[in-house]
């Protein structure tokens, strides 16, 4: 629960208007917390320069990558997230992101399912790949993996169309997935 929140904030802050350039007693303490080599620090300050920071994404890079020195999952989906908000494309993002899934991190392996699902600049499509990440979150109980292996099997992407093995995956993964399910016709 607590990395989604992370995430959440991060996103919150990463796309917030609100910007100074000023070092405030508050930073000053943060930078120095993070310099004294604590990972929760450095990713707290990281997240402060992204919100407070012109160059926020720039400064907080850095940051993030030597939280990462950790093994920190969140650390790594948000250096990736990051790389593919810049534009850098997907490929400087894939590493990261397989590095989280494989630490365990749920919305990372749900994110390597969609890259894998479509097709990327750099990433070739691979079905296999992406139902394989998307059902190891859903075991996981993350219900936008679920509702995505949902997706599969009901259009049947790089899997036999199954609306007995959709049905209820979409109906588990929640709202989303109902509404897609009503829309076809498959519940009322």
């Amino acid at each position: 629960m607590k990395k989604h929140i992370f995430i959440v904030l991060l996103f919150s802050c990463v796309f917030s208007a609100k910007r100074v350039s000023a070092e405030t007693p508050d930073s000053a303490a943060l930078r120095a917390g993070a310099e004294n080599g604590g990972m929760k620090e450095q990713f707290s300050y990281a997240l402060y320069l992204c919100h407070n920071d012109p160059a926020g994404f720039e400064k907080a890079m850095p940051w993030f990558i030597r939280a990462d020195e950790y093994g920190d999952a969140v650390c790594e989906y948000v250096v990736a997230q990051m790389l593919i908000q810049k534009d850098e494309g997907v490929l400087p993002a894939l590493p990261w992101l397989i590095k989280s899934a494989a630490h365990g991190f749920f919305p990372a392996m749900n994110r390597l399912g969609e890259l894998y699902s479509r097709k990327y600049s750099g990433v070739e499509k691979n079905y296999a790949e992406a139902e394989r990440w998307f059902q190891i979150a859903s075991d996981g109980g993350y219900a936008p993996a679920t509702y995505n292996l949902g997706v599969m099997y009901l259009e049947g992407l790089g899997v036999p169309k199954d609306t007995d093995k959709a049905i209820p995956l979409l109906q588990r993964s929640g709202t989303r997935g109902m509404n897609l399910l009503r829309k076809n016709g498959l519940i009322q």
